[in-house]
């Protein structure tokens, strides 16, 4: 892992990817952001990332099932994932689609626990690498 992790943020809210980016980066992360699932699976070919956030929205399916593709393929198996979204989808999504999601955190959710979460995450995927 870099010094700063690397870390991909996946939403189609622009407003959130601005905000989140922002208070990431003042956080000491390097943020790559990804619009759209054709946008996520290049910038998943492209690069290793240390942690995915994944914000997903009703109708946003198709992301999981690209990440599940990836996930199958071997791209995606060692990073850890973090994903965002309204309550009954969330389970339910991440359940149908088979991924591994370290983590998912129900809207509305406060940032201070969001980068709590992605820092334990971070640290026991540093462990795992050992």
């Amino acid at each position: 892992m870099s010094l700063n992790p690397r870390l991909l943020l996946a939403t189609e809210d622009t407003a959130l990817s601005r905000t989140l980016s922002w208070v990431l980066k003042e956080n000491g992360y390097e943020v790559v952001t990804s619009t759209g699932s054709q946008q996520l699976l290049e910038r998943l070919e492209q690069e290793p990332y240390d942690l995915m956030v994944l914000d997903l929205a009703d109708g946003e399916a198709t992301k999981l099932a690209h990440l599940s593709t990836l996930h199958e393929l071997g791209h995606t198996r060692d990073t850890p994932m973090l994903v965002l979204a309204d309550a009954g989808f969330a389970v339910e999504s991440v359940e149908r689609y088979g991924l591994v999601a370290v983590d998912v955190m129900v809207r509305p959710y406060r940032v201070r626990e969001l980068l709590s979460r992605m820092k334990a995450h971070l640290r026991v995927g540093r462990e795992l690498n050992r």
